[in-house]
């Protein structure tokens, strides 16, 4: 593999842990409100607060073993500019509204594991890190756009 290839595969890897990381914390504290939730109360409807709090996290999950295992991982980043774009949006708004060092929650229980409390300032420039990992999956990652092969099985095509 060429740095290039290691480079794609490198950040489809990083991007994978971070989303299955974020489910899986999110799925710890699904009995509590996260900050984040609260927040979104302020320009959503509850129901539709529920909704979201309840695909997001599967959304990362799923998204996150493909880019993890490198199955059809240029899709999988593809597909994860919409959340991150909802992020980046939910953030921005909240910024807007002098909400930019109130606690964001985006990670659940992992934030307190790796003992660091995310404000929405800070969630903003993780997010926007979560968009340059896509921008360099999308442009070097190894093979073809829908390869369904793991990058690190023998025959790359």
């Amino acid at each position: 593999m060429r740095g290039r290839d290691w480079a794609g595969a490198s950040a489809s890897i990083i991007l994978g842990i971070i989303f299955v990381a974020a489910a899986i914390g999110k799925f710890l504290v699904s009995n509590q409100l996260l900050a984040t939730e609260i927040h979104l109360q302020m320009f959503m409807t509850p129901e539709l607060v529920a909704l979201v709090s309840n695909t997001v996290p599967w959304i990362e999950l799923i998204l996150g073993l493909l880019l993890v295992t490198g199955i059809v991982s240029r899709l999988a980043a593809a597909l994860s500019l919409p959340l991150i774009a909802g992020f980046l949006f939910t953030n921005s708004w909240l910024i807007a509204h002098g909400l930019a060092y109130e606690p964001c929650g985006c990670l659940g229980v992992v934030e307190k594991l790796l003992k660091v409390k995310l404000s929405t300032l800070d969630s903003l420039v993780f997010d926007i890190v979560l968009l340059a990992l896509v921008a360099i999956i999308l442009g070097c990652y190894p093979g073809r756009f829908l390869r369904t092969r793991p990058w690190f099985l023998k025959g790359q095509v």
